[in-house]
């Protein structure tokens, strides 16, 4: 994985030893040049440990649709119709 990215869609699906696999090599490959991403579609705080937060530098949370106003629901779908027009022109 050195210089490279993996993507784990449905991260919560996976069982509690393969993620103490990923959480291992996290640790354990610190200092290597990689990319992983995570997705869930349930409540990560809940479905996981504290520690494996601690050892991602970033996370990003992005609220469910239904949680958003309907100006900022709105406002996602102007936003993407005009980056679909760009791409046409």
């Amino acid at each position: 994985l050195k210089n490279g990215m993996l993507f784990v869609d449905n991260i919560h699906l996976i069982s509690q030893d393969k993620r103490s696999i990923i959480y291992d090599f996290i640790t354990l490959q610190s200092k290597e040049n990689f990319i992983l991403i995570f997705s869930s579609g349930k409540n990560v705080d809940v479905e996981f440990e504290k520690n494996y937060f601690d050892s991602m530098p970033v996370i990003i949370d992005f609220p469910d649709l239904e949680e958003r106003s309907l100006d900022e629901r709105f406002e996602i779908i102007k936003d993407t119709l005009k980056n679909e027009a760009k791409k046409i022109d």
